[in-house]
């Protein structure tokens, strides 16, 4: 059949000085696979470089088991670096169970959180993930300080994320306190709240 379509360009689009380029893809799956090439590893040993493509990888991975859809070359190639960024992180994990921006610097709070979130989604999608790693991890956030009264938002934003990541490993967390400050929490740290208020109280 047919079906039209309304193109709006910006006001400030020239027709000889720029192109305009249209993709049509059957689904979202196929979109994804498209953008494949440019996740992956590259020969630096960045935490937050790592994790940036790993939990990317992990969804594709996911979304394409789950769909039945994609090759088995894509398949294993991004099985392949997944596999890669795991060992990356879990050679990287330092002896107090944190991340540093990079290996061998000092752990870093809200960079343990993400690489403890990257490894719960890789477990997750079945992946294999070391359960020492996921536990020193644990361990390492919960000994961290919370924010302080006199806290920004940005602060209390990390704190929930700490939290909410603790909270998908399994840990008890009490969210009381973040939702009595819920009016200083960035949008997204106000949607993880209310996540954590549903798992700790179903159904109210």
């Amino acid at each position: 059949g047919r079906r039209l379509e309304a193109i709006s360009l910006p006001r400030s689009y020239t027709p000889s000085g720029g192109m305009l380029q249209v993709e049509l893809a059957p689904s979202l799956a196929a979109t994804i696979l498209g953008e494949l090439p440019v996740l992956e590893a590259y020969p630096y040993d960045y935490t937050e470089a790592i994790l940036s493509r790993l939990l990317p990888n992990v969804e594709s991975y996911r979304i394409l088991n789950d769909l039945k859809t994609g090759t088995p070359e894509t398949k294993a190639e991004l099985k392949a670096q997944i596999e890669v960024a795991l060992e990356q992180l879990e050679r990287m994990q330092n002896e107090d169970g944190g991340w540093g921006w990079q290996q061998g610097s000092d752990s870093d709070a809200y960079l343990t959180a993400y690489a403890l979130f990257g490894l719960l989604e890789a477990n997750r999608a079945g992946f294999v993930v070391s359960s020492q790693a996921i536990s020193n991890a644990q361990n390492y956030l919960q000994g961290q300080p919370e924010p302080g009264a006199a806290a920004q938002g940005w602060e209390l934003d990390r704190g929930v994320f700490q939290n909410f990541v603790l909270a998908r490993s399994g840990i008890a967390v009490d969210w009381t306190r973040w939702y009595e400050q819920r009016s200083l929490l960035s949008p997204w740290a106000q949607a993880l709240t209310a996540w954590g208020l549903t798992q700790q109280s179903p159904g109210s």
